[in-house]
């Protein structure tokens, strides 16, 4: 059976440092969000290591490494910002035609 496009979950990602803001489906919230949750940890651990940032350091002290991150407690949204002289973030968000997230 086909879902109707208001039955869809979509996953947008913004890249500030890109022209390219891919648009990804799902059929559940679920899968949306561990989608989100997938991609934020990717990122967040290549952010990391670029930055040299030791692992067992707490998310609230990667501010000390012009790091800044964010996921909401649902995983509908989530933000890795790197300040310095090149700033640049990488924004997850989930919706529906429904907008009832």
């Amino acid at each position: 059976m086909e879902k109707n496009l208001k039955d869809l979950y979509f996953v947008s990602v913004y890249y500030s440092f890109d022209c390219d803001s891919p648009l990804y489906v799902f059929s559940t919230e679920e899968e949306a969000v561990a989608f989100i949750r997938k991609q934020y940890q990717d990122e967040l651990n290549i952010e990391c290591r670029e930055l040299e940032i030791d692992m067992s350091v707490s998310e609230k002290d990667y501010s000390d490494y012009g790091l800044f991150v964010n996921i909401s407690d649902d995983g509908n949204f989530a933000r890795i910002e790197q300040v310095n002289d090149d700033s640049s973030f990488i924004e997850w968000n989930l919706t529906t035609l429904r907008n009832d997230l």
